[in-house]
């Protein structure tokens, strides 16, 4: 083969994960007749090795041939998955090729959860963006702004018409796992897990989709598929300790997590592991002191943020809980993700409303009625309306918002249980609490309180 043939054929194995393989190949090009695809050469080794999570072979080519000469778009996309964005911010700058620059763009701003800029950034040259990649920022868009249905349709037309790289069944499995489409979204990770892939990363976020699954086998079978040269990288030591964590493991979980801080302080996949494993233990001051580090390196996570705010919940420091909590329902907005903003504000209001605190109640109906005024607003909103308007005792509110989560989702056993226990407390009202218990019942019958309750209705 010619060196632009085996230059593309390289390109295919990136594509399909197969990094060791494309790093073989690459090695065995002679530099003397790269000549003119010396730069694509370059930028082929710069991707390989960021698949290999070998960010000191990323670091060293960029350096050695001086960012002027290298390809700043593969340098800048691998740090985009590194991740540092404001390196790879800086780096943006300096590239020329428009089609490059809106790719990297808008991969920029979906690293960041910036559905809008995202959106933006392809538009600008729509027509020179490659359609797959174009499909899967789309629908990456789309999904954060609570859109799965537009964004699997976006996946699987781009299925249908093109043979399907790992990118794309990986893509299209995320949005899967996140409508609940389970078993479709297993049949797409077995498809990039018969590709054979090597790369570390590819491996990694195979293994995670996997625990998303609940199929912690899976995923082990896939951690021990790595080859044995990429076992030492971070992204499979941190797959490696969350495997150990989700099968109770604490001490192994504990041990290779604090391997990858010691190597890199700043991973804050390590830090929010650390983090759950600490909360597990209801080591919760611990858990907070993990957040604080992770978050000093990205502040501007809501999803960081809303664990914060829980974490001083469970300490029961509401007031400093509410900075963070509303942090991060405006950061979802920000970024376009109204879906996501209204389920941190409704989470926050229950987080506030589990207390017996007359401060922390009187935020926590604030919260929820600010959701509530919406005519769209969901039942779960008024259910945890109605609960704490229980707590402070104001039952004729309790079962107006009640009656309200019942009316919006019928089939909701929480609702109704939550009514007929309202109802219940008022004499003059126990026939009607006794009809919503029965239905309690039938929607719950094997419920933790099912003998209780159907000792209440024994009563006359």
């Amino acid at each position: 083969l010619d060196v632009d043939a085996q230059l593309r054929r390289v390109n295919v194995l990136l594509r399909l994960g197969r990094a060791y393989t494309a790093r073989a190949a690459l090695a065995g090009l002679s530099r003397d007749k790269l000549g003119a695809a010396a730069t694509q050469h370059l930028a082929l080794s710069v991707r390989a090795a960021a698949l290999l999570d070998d960010w000191t072979t990323v670091d060293a080519l960029c350096k050695r041939h001086g960012l002027a000469a290298a390809p700043r778009h593969a340098c800048a996309r691998a740090m985009i998955e590194r991740p540092l964005l404001g390196r790879a911010r800086a780096l943006i700058g300096g590239v020329r090729d428009a089609r490059a620059k809106a790719t990297l763009l808008a991969e920029l701003a979906l690293a960041r959860g910036d559905a809008k800029g995202a959106q933006r950034a392809l538009a600008r040259v729509k027509s020179a963006i490659p359609t797959d990649l174009a499909a899967i920022v789309a629908a990456s868009s789309a999904s954060l702004r609570g859109d799965k249905s537009r964004a699997l349709a976006l996946l699987r037309r781009e299925l249908a018409v093109r043979a399907p790289d790992i990118d794309l069944r990986l893509a299209l499995s995320r949005v899967l796992i996140g409508a609940g489409h389970d078993s479709e979204a297993r049949e797409q990770l077995e498809h990039v897990i018969a590709a054979k892939p090597e790369a570390a990363r590819v491996i990694a976020a195979v293994g995670v989709a996997m625990l998303g699954l609940g199929a912690t086998d899976q995923a082990k079978r896939v951690l021990a598929s790595a080859p044995e040269q990429a076992r030492g990288s971070t992204a499979l030591r941190l797959l490696a300790g969350r495997v150990a964590l989700v099968e109770g493991d604490h001490t192994k979980a504990r041990a290779t997590l604090r391997g990858v801080l010691r190597d890199n302080p700043r991973d804050t996949d390590a830090l929010i592991a650390l983090a759950r494993l600490a909360a597990e233990g209801k080591k919760r001051r611990l858990a907070g002191a993990y957040l604080a580090r992770a978050l000093k390196v990205r502040p501007d996570d809501p999803a960081l943020q809303l664990s914060m705010a829980r974490v001083y919940t469970a300490l029961g420091r509401y007031r400093k809980a509410l900075g963070p909590g509303l942090k991060a329902v405006r950061l979802f907005k920000q970024r376009n993700q109204d879906a996501r903003s209204l389920d941190a504000l409704i989470n926050l209001g229950r987080m506030f409303g589990r207390s017996r605190d007359k401060w922390a109640l009187a935020r926590a109906e604030e919260l929820l009625f600010e959701v509530c005024k919406d005519k769209s607003a969901p039942a779960v909103a008024f259910l945890e309306l109605g609960l704490v308007h229980g707590r402070q005792r104001n039952r004729a509110l309790a079962i107006v918002n009640l009656r309200k989560a019942v009316r919006r989702d019928p089939a909701n056993a929480r609702a109704v249980r939550a009514l007929g226990l309202q109802l219940y407390s008022k004499r003059r009202s126990r026939r009607t609490a006794k009809k919503w218990l029965r239905k309690y019942l039938k929607l719950a019958p094997k419920a933790k309180d099912a003998k209780r309750i159907r000792a209440l209705l024994k009563k006359r």
